[in-house]
């Protein structure tokens, strides 16, 4: 547990508890949340992980929760080259607390709980003291959904088939764009077996 992180909380912004904003809850805390992206941390472990279900082909939902463009995922048509930034919304600020370090298109049917194919990816947090804030409320499940941050190159109408993967954004599952995309699984230390994302 980091002592440094425990001096900061998540506070919603929002009538629909949404957006976060970091505030200290003791004297002596950092005066802008920038800092705290680059600030380290150490009381944080070497090796923080988590595996994520970044999007699947069945509908997604806009930032009113309504329905919007679903995806296409086939193999060759969507690029990226890891790392990729993992990123966060806080105070209409995206800002650093990891790195995506692999990313994998799954077929229909293999990971249970999807729609069609999908993508499965992971990272790793930072050694900063926001990305310790982040990492001790995703495992309160505070935040366990994610959302891919990309440029789209085949867009027609409502399906998006191709496109550059350029970061991913750690969500709650309630503002996540895709409802199935989320945490399944985290660690500190050496990567265990893959699990499956039921």
């Amino acid at each position: 547990m980091s002592k440094l992180a425990d001096g900061y909380q998540l506070v919603p912004t929002g009538i629909d508890q949404r957006h976060f904003a970091v505030a200290a809850t003791r004297p002596g805390g950092v005066g802008h949340i920038r800092d705290l992206a680059t600030l380290e941390d150490p009381d944080a472990p070497p090796l923080r992980s988590m595996r994520f279900i970044l999007g699947d082909e069945g509908a997604c939902r806009d930032e009113t929760g309504g329905p919007k463009a679903s995806f296409r995922f086939q193999p060759g048509l969507w690029l990226w080259t890891c790392p990729l930034p993992l990123l966060t919304l806080v105070d209409a600020e995206e800002l650093p607390i990891g790195a995506v370090t692999k990313l994998q298109i799954h077929p229909a049917g293999k990971i249970p709980g999807t729609v069609g194919a999908c993508i499965v990816g992971e990272a790793q947090f930072s050694q900063t003291i926001l990305a310790s804030v982040y990492w001790q409320a995703m495992k309160r499940r505070i935040f366990n959904g994610v959302c891919l941050i990309a440029s789209t190159a085949d867009h027609k109408a409502d399906l998006i088939r191709s496109g550059t993967i350029e970061g991913v954004k750690l969500e709650t599952l309630r503002s996540a764009c895709c409802p199935r995309a989320r945490i399944f699984q985290s660690w500190v230390g050496p990567a265990p077996h893959p699990e499956r994302g039921g």
